[in-house]
């Protein structure tokens, strides 16, 4: 896969996301989740800069829905063998990198992978 180029810790998962962008909207898994990107599964390909509008889809507990997290973003690459840091996979989708995301919802995330990224 190359030199590792992220510069903060990412959580192995699998959560829903909603994609917007040139192919339309998507409904996809994100398989790997850091403060600055995401990596999404999928088996059609995006193109590489193209800008997308992204909805995250947190746990909630017990049978509640959990928050959402809205972001946009560019995607910088795809992968036919991306594994996760868990060793999960290999997918096939294409990594993003957050470039505009609010305050609240970066709140939001920033909370979910502290809390699970402490618990290790």
């Amino acid at each position: 896969m190359g030199a590792e180029r992220r510069q903060s810790a990412r959580l192995a998962l699998s959560l829903k996301i909603r994609v917007d962008g040139p192919g339309g909207r998507q409904t996809l898994q994100a398989r790997d989740v850091s403060y600055e990107g995401v990596f999404i599964e999928s088996s059609r390909s995006m193109s590489v800069g193209s800008r997308i509008e992204c909805r995250l889809e947190l746990p909630g507990e017990g049978s509640e829905r959990g928050p959402r997290v809205e972001f946009a973003g560019d995607v910088r690459h795809q992968s036919r063998e991306y594994e996760t840091s868990d060793g999960g996979g290999p997918y096939r989708g294409f990594g993003v990198r957050i470039t505009r995301i609010g305050v609240d919802d970066q709140k939001v995330l920033k909370h979910f992978l502290d809390e699970r990224l402490a618990a290790g």
